[in-house]
């Protein structure tokens, strides 16, 4: 049954982050740990699990495979992490270790447990998937991630030279430092963010491009006007897309809440003297991040 297959993809998912976490310890020198909140309340030691779950039910509901769901960890926590490296001394080592491990343990269990969707293999044949020459074109494949992380660095740089230090100094107390905020430039931001084009590539441009028509979507392109019912005339209004339109809106829509309201709850609830405020700036600040790239891409 597919809720006891969830059930288990996420005791696999906790016991591979607790493993890895594990073996990671002696090379991330307590760094975590050292800039995190103190977590008392039972209600807050929930919180992130709880979160944990939520993230992994968006996932096997909408049918995501292990390359939909590693590429929405990384949408989704590399802001933390990027966080933390920026303002608060963590090296890059352990943010890149963290990263992994948070993307391998949500993803490993969808490996095991879900078959890999036709436009994620790139030996599938050319008549199972729309646009499959499109997808696995590397030029367009470089060009989109390229882009992806272009738009990401451009919003980050130019919110550096701006408004973000001084938000940040304002809303994150005892802030260990803000030299990296001020000397970090575009040839220095762009690296940092390649695995956000993958990603992108990856959660929106490939799914919507093979998108391909099921028997609902057959019926929706046989809208007759004519005889259709009021309620027929709003549906077809509001969600009468082409089916890899309606597959970028929607998953456009998944990366805003679980990036915005995910970072939220991430920083404020673990980053040591961060401010709900702060948190939420910085987690708009991705999230409409986001929301540009995903226009951008499709």
């Amino acid at each position: 049954p597919s809720a006891l297959r969830f059930v288990l993809a996420v005791i696999l998912s906790f016991g591979t982050s607790y493993a890895l976490y594990t073996f990671g310890a002696p090379y991330t020198a307590g760094e975590l740990s050292a800039v995190s909140r103190r977590v008392v309340e039972l209600e807050e030691v929930l919180a992130f699990p709880a979160w944990r779950i939520v993230e992994l039910g968006v996932g096997w509901l909408a049918g995501y495979d292990d390359y939909d769901v590693a590429a929405l960890i990384i949408l989704t926590r590399l802001p933390y992490y990027f966080l933390l490296n920026t303002f608060y001394e963590v090296s890059l080592t352990t943010s890149a270790l963290a990263l992994t491990f948070d993307v391998v343990s949500a993803a490993l269990p969808f490996t095991f447990l879900r078959k890999r969707h036709l436009e994620h293999v790139s030996s599938a044949p050319k008549s199972a998937v729309p646009n499959q020459g499109v997808i696995n074109n590397k030029t367009i494949f470089g060009l989109t991630s390229l882009l992806s992380s272009s738009l990401y660095t451009i919003v980050l740089y130019a919110s550096f030279r701006t408004w973000l230090p001084v938000f940040v100094a304002t809303h994150f107390h005892d802030l260990p430092t803000l030299e990296l905020a001020h000397s970090r430039g575009y040839v220095d931001l762009l690296p940092l963010f390649v695995p956000l084009g993958w990603a992108a590539f990856a959660f929106l441009f490939s799914p919507s491009a093979g998108a391909q028509n099921n028997l609902g979507d057959a019926r929706a392109a046989a809208f007759n006007p004519a005889t259709a019912s009021m309620w027929d005339h709003i549906v077809h209004n509001a969600w009468g897309w082409e089916k890899g339109t309606r597959v970028l809106i929607s998953r456009t829509v998944v990366i805003g809440i679980l990036v915005g309201v995910g970072t939220w709850v991430r920083v404020w609830g673990t980053v040591e003297g961060a401010e709900s405020l702060g948190a939420l700036g910085w987690a708009a600040l991705w999230a409409g991040a986001g929301a540009l790239n995903a226009a951008a891409v499709g």
